[in-house]
Formats: structure tokens, sequence, C-alpha cells
């Protein structure tokens, strides 16, 4: 009864590394007896975007005479927190000439400013000078907690901020596993490990779980192929924008327990 340890590593390959596949020019033989993988390493960059023209939500639109004429931008995709993305608007408006400069001191003046209560969580969109913004151009309102419309004046959210865009965890799915063991939530899946990352965005991710958890392959003859996928836990894709991933899986003979003892 053999013990195996497969290093899976996208770097080595030309595929997406949040979805790759890995091929086996010598098959690993089980030979009828059952299997059961875990992880014992993970590796990989906090590089996907919470805006971008994926989610639909890196549009801006505003207008600076009361809704007479209106300037549409287009927010470079990343990964931002508020006060990041506000900087990203006001980069914007600038461009466009809309920004007052204090001639003495320099400093610079927005007729656009978001400012976050972390107490209620919503998210507080200041307007002046007769600037609006048209949330109905794109996603950008999901994200700032926002309903779909033009908004005239200056307004709290009416939902809460959701600069994460829904992603809360993020799942490991492994070929190996086809539903025996491994569930999410009623339904049977092959996840293999779930975690929530540890480190700002930009900086890498490693995980070595203290404690491994096996779950059973559902073949007794042989592999030829692992396929590694990374998504969130709504099972939309993670975007590592080309960060490679590397995972370290251990496959043991697997632990039959008799009840009937």
């Amino acid at each position: 009864m053999s013990n195996f340890v497969v290093l899976l590593d996208s770097s080595k390959t030309s595929q997406n590394s949040d979805n790759f596949q890995i091929n086996f020019n010598q098959p690993i033989k089980f030979n009828g007896v059952p299997h059961e993988v875990g992880l014992r390493l993970l590796s990989t960059w906090f590089t996907w975007f919470n805006v971008s023209a994926d989610y639909g939500n890196n549009i801006f639109k505003y207008s600076n005479d009361s809704g007479f004429t209106w300037e549409t931008a287009t927010i470079p995709s990343g990964n931002y927190s508020i006060d990041q993305l506000e900087d990203a608007i006001h980069q914007l408006m600038e461009a466009n000439g809309d920004v007052t400069i204090d001639g003495g001191t320099g400093v610079k003046t927005y007729d656009i400013n978001l400012a976050p209560n972390y107490s209620t969580i919503r998210l507080y969109l200041e307007l002046t000078n007769g600037f609006q913004v048209d949330f109905t151009a794109g996603k950008l309102n999901e994200l700032l907690g926002f309903t779909s419309a033009v908004v005239t004046a200056s307004s709290y959210g009416t939902s809460n901020v959701n600069i994460t865009n829904s992603v809360n965890t993020m799942l490991l799915h492994c070929s190996l596993i086809n539903g025996a063991g491994s569930y999410d939530n009623n339904i049977s899946s092959d996840i293999l490990f779930a975690f929530v990352p540890n480190v700002p965005p930009g900086a890498n991710i490693n995980i070595t779980p203290v404690s491994i958890t096996y779950i059973p392959i559902d073949r007794l003859d042989y592999i030829d192929r692992i396929q590694l996928r990374l998504t969130d836990q709504l099972g939309r894709r993670v975007n590592l924008n080309g960060e490679d991933l590397t995972a370290w899986l251990h496959i043991r003979p697997r632990k039959l327990v008799n009840y009937m003892k």
C-alpha cells in the first residue's frame, strides 16, 4: 500500500493558473485499494480584482452641471479599498478638469467624495456644486451599496458596502473528488479545501494546514490526470491575473473504520 505526494504547479503549464490540468506520463496505480487525498500546501497570490470589466463595475458616470452633460470614465481594473477607489475616481475627474486647486496652498478639492461609515457599513456619497452620479451605468452601485439610479444630492447608500464584490471564501476544487465525501451545502462537490486570505491584496498566500482533512477518491484503478480549479464561494472564477498557483497533495490509502466492532 503506497503513499504519494504530488506537486502541481501552474507555472510549468501554459494554462490559466486558476484552472489547470496536469497529465501524468505514468499513471498513479491504486490496484483496487481505496485511497484519499488531502492538501499539504497551497501557495498563490492575492491578485484577483474587485473592480473590472469582467464584473461590469468599472464604469463611473457623473455630471458636473446638474445633469445636462455627462462624463463616462473607466476605472482601471484592480483590487480597491474605498479610499483607493475614491482616489481613482478623483484622478479621473482631475483628467477631465473637474477639480478645484487652491492657488496658495495647492490643495485640491473635489465635488464627489466617498465617506464610509464603519459603524453602519454604509457609504456616504458627498455631492456638491451641482455634481451628480449615474449609477445606472454598470454595476459600481452594487459595490458601494446604492441602487441603480441617478444620485442628485449627497446621500447614504441603501445597503451595506460590498467592497469585496461578495467574495468571502476561496474554494480549491480537485478532479480527484467527485462528491465522495465533499459537499457544498447540500450538494455533492469536488471541493478539496476552503480558505480565507489572511494577507492584504498583492501579497503571497501560503497555506499549510496544521491538520490535514482527507477526502475519499472515487477511483480504485489509477489516476492519469489531476485538475485544480479556484473559485469563490459563489462558484465564480477567481482570476489570478497571471500569477501562479502551487499545490502539494498527499494521496494515501484510505483509513477504513469498522463501526461493527
